[in-house]
């Protein structure tokens, strides 16, 4: 299963990140003080995965580089997974967020003016202001997952053409809270389209990077060490049908799951 939305089941093709062999043209019927925004080729898509893997080899920290990289494909998931089919402002892919709101916590340290403690946002800054935030973030999702994944080999398709918005009041509400699975239904299912098989296969993303107390309440990462939290595999899936899961508290309402042993960091 793709990582990503079909345009089938969302019916919104200018969020959906599919490469298409002839870029797709964007609407000239712009305001004339919109800015003019440069053509998406293969090679700045190639280049966007070269500069992150820079970025991501200078981490010597392999628990620090998951964080990174998997911080990347939140980002974009958080942009696209607010998109309600059914609402008059559909928002999805449009480079906004509220980064001060609590769902989106820890998203700020990655996306920030600051160009040494946010290399990630600089990168946009300096090389590819051109082009949406939007088509960005998805481009920048699929690079770091065709780096993590193995020998590179996952390829995925993308498409551009997103624009900007930078005003989603409605946006941090639609994305499930970290608390609880009840509103998976009504984010993935009801509004975005999806199937349970799609649900399922975005949960996937989990094999990467880590949970942190400070922002959603889980610390740990969700495979067996930090050298697994850089490689974007099926490992994720294969711990949760392998692994004898435990609670690693009790008597409390925000629960973490664990297999135990000596490594308790690992989380569920």
């Amino acid at each position: 299963q793709s990582m990503v939305p079909t345009s089938s089941r969302l019916n919104v093709p200018s969020m959906i990140p599919t490469l298409s062999h002839k870029p797709t043209q964007i609407s000239t019927e712009e305001p004339s003080s919109a800015p003019r925004m440069q053509c998406f080729s293969k090679e700045m898509y190639e280049d966007i995965r070269v500069d992150l893997e820079d970025i991501s080899n200078r981490i010597s920290n392999r628990g620090d580089r998951g964080h990174f990289i998997g911080g990347i494909v939140r980002l974009a998931a958080h942009d696209f997974m607010d998109f309600d089919r059914n609402a008059v402002d559909q928002l999805g892919s449009d480079g906004c967020l509220d980064f001060s709101h609590s769902v989106n916590a820890g998203l700020s340290d990655l996306w920030c003016d600051d160009p040494i403690a946010c290399p990630f946002k600089a990168l946009y800054d300096d090389k590819y202001s051109s082009i949406s935030r939007a088509d960005f973030w998805v481009a920048a999702a699929n690079a770091v997952i065709k780096n993590a994944s193995p020998n590179r080999q996952l390829d995925l398709p993308f498409l551009w053409g997103r624009t900007d918005t930078d005003n989603c009041p409605n946006s941090s509400n639609r994305i499930p809270e970290p608390t609880g699975c009840d509103d998976n239904e009504a984010v993935f299912i009801s509004r975005m389209g999806l199937t349970w098989t799609d649900a399922v296969a975005l949960l996937g993303a989990h094999t990467l990077g880590r949970g942190d107390a400070n922002f959603s309440g889980h610390a740990g990462t969700w495979v067996q060490n930090d050298r697994e939290s850089t490689i974007f595999d099926k490992q994720y899936f294969q711990e949760v049908v392998n692994r004898g899961w435990r609670q690693r508290q009790t008597n409390v309402a925000d629960n973490n799951w664990t297999w135990g042993g000596n490594n308790r960091g690992v989380m569920m």
